[in-house]
Parts: structure tokens; sequence; C-alpha cells
């Protein structure tokens, strides 16, 4: 991935992009999806199905610890999830619950393509958190690399934390290794698909100080997948778990 430009605002950084509402992302996700839910391929991320399975380990002890918690239930509001590709990766080990529910919230032609061809139980489709809060009461909020594609990133995270669901998990999300932070441009590479949009690179302290002001303490944080650096400097991709306390 190449992640250039230093850009002062999200209007000037959609200038110089394609957008993440590109009708070739939709496509290639279907695509990717029919194959893993009809069972001709075995496991995918990001659009691209891989020849093997890549488990994404720290997500999958992050559910299983949260089920534990509550008494073998998992129930999952998947902010920005596309077509529930998280699910799919982790499906083999949730098998035992003794309840699960996976709601998605994303863009509405997301949702649209979710609710007409990948549904399946426990997989359900949202436009709003609200929507999903009312559907499935969740006890875990998962944003998995999309905190770094959104407009105002700490803002939609202070509002996603005001819902006070029990346990948060940040994953796959990207931060400088100095202080600040920086709005880049994502060119993928057109193998996967032809698109670029916007994308950050985050400030982590700002970002844990959003999470311990709304009272969720940190269980645990882990280096994550997609190594990508800002052309010109150095981040990490990092994951957080917490969970809400009322002390």
């Amino acid at each position: 991935m190449e992640f250039s430009g230093r850009y002062s605002s999200w209007e000037e950084a959609k200038k110089n992009a394609d957008g993440y509402d590109t009708p070739a992302i939709l496509e290639k996700t279907k695509s990717a999806m029919r194959e893993i839910v009809s069972g001709k391929a075995k496991f995918e991320r990001d659009s691209v199905l891989l020849p093997r399975a890549e488990y994404p380990w720290p997500l999958i002890s992050c559910l299983l610890s949260t089920a534990a918690s509550s008494h073998g239930r998992l129930s999952v509001l998947d902010f920005g999830g596309a077509l529930g590709s998280s699910y799919y990766q982790c499906r083999p080990f949730l098998q035992h619950m003794s309840e699960l529910t996976w709601a998605v919230v994303e863009q509405k032609h997301f949702v649209e393509a979710g609710r007409a061809e990948f549904s399946p139980k426990p997989v359900s489709f949202y436009e709003s958190p609200a929507e999903a809060v009312l559907g499935v009461q969740p006890n875990l909020l998962l944003l998995s690399s999309v905190l770094p594609y959104l407009p105002n990133p700490y803002a939609r995270f202070r509002e996603l934390l005001a819902m006070r669901i029990s346990r948060v998990l940040v994953d796959r999300t990207f931060f400088l290794r100095r202080p600040g932070e920086r709005l880049t441009v994502q060119k993928v590479p057109e193998w996967i698909y032809p698109a670029s949009y916007p994308a950050w690179f985050l400030d982590e302290q700002k970002f844990k100080k959003l999470a311990n002001e709304a009272g969720y303490r940190l269980i645990a944080e882990f280096s994550a997948l997609d190594q990508n650096h800002p052309e010109g400097e150095k981040a990490d991709a990092k994951g957080f778990f917490w969970h809400w306390s009322e002390n």
C-alpha cells in the first residue's frame, strides 16, 4: 500500500482520491464473500482471497474472552465490517456459544448488499450503531481497520464509546511513532481493486485518553496486521482491548 501526502482537511484529501464509496470496492468484496459463503474458498481479508487460513488470533482471543465473561454469550457490533469478513475469519472458533449475534454497521450500499445476499444467521446488517444496539444488544464493539478511514476519527470514536458497550476492541489501526496525526491518501494496488481514499495515521496517546475519559480500562494492547508507513515517516498498526467500568 502507498500512503502519501500531508493534507490539512478531509475535503482536500478527497480531491486527490477516488473515495471509499467507489463501486469497484463493493463489487470486489461481494465477489470474494460469495466464494467464502458458498464454501468454494476458505479465507478472505479485505476482499482478497487467501490460499490458506491466516487467523486473526488477537481478535479471536478477545471474542472468546468477551463470551467467557458473559456466560457464553457473544454479541458483536462490527462497525465498518464490510460484508462480515471478520466473522467468517473467526467462525471456526465461535461454534459453541450459548448465544451468538454479529451485527455489521456499514454504508447504505453495503447494507443493501449484505441484506440481499450475506445475512445467514448470526450475521445481520444495519445503517447506524443505534439501530444495531436495539437489534442485538452487543457486548463487544469491534472497530477493525475503520477509524483511519473516517473524516473525524476521534469524534466518531468518542460517540461510539458513549454507548458504553461493555467491551471495545480496536484492531488494525494506524498510529504515528511521533505525537500528532497525519492525513494521507492511500492508493490500493491495482490487483486488489483500482481505488484510493483518505487515510489517517492517528495519535496513540490522544486515542487512549479518549477511552480512559469514557470510563474504559485497558485489558490488552498488541501489534496488528498491516504494518504500513506514511511516506517519509514511521508508524505502527496496533490493537487495543478495553472494558467499561463504572468505577
